[in-house]
């Protein structure tokens, strides 16, 4: 549905003198909707992207989403799955 171009740093390399070397990174990021329809609006990300923005806005049927839902587990559930 979407790819996301990113750039990070990694420390690739640090002494005890606090030295450190960082290596730039970039890639590739595709997310797939979790639902079928249809993509009505996709949003510049050329400032930057952020956990609580929205990327994409996308028309679907109450049965795609119900299924979709089906599949969601609560914060506590999720927490415990990434221990």
């Amino acid at each position: 549905m979407v790819n996301i171009e990113w750039d990070g740093h990694v420390i690739t390399a640090a002494d005890e003198l606090y030295h450190t070397v960082w290596e730039t990174i970039s890639g590739v990021k595709t997310i797939q909707s979790p639902v079928q329809g249809t993509i009505l609006n996709v949003f510049n990300g050329n400032r930057g992207v952020n956990e609580d923005d929205v990327i994409c806005e996308v028309s679907t049927c109450e049965e795609s989403l119900q299924s979709a839902i089906q599949n969601l587990v609560e914060e506590s559930e999720y927490n415990r799955l990434i221990e």
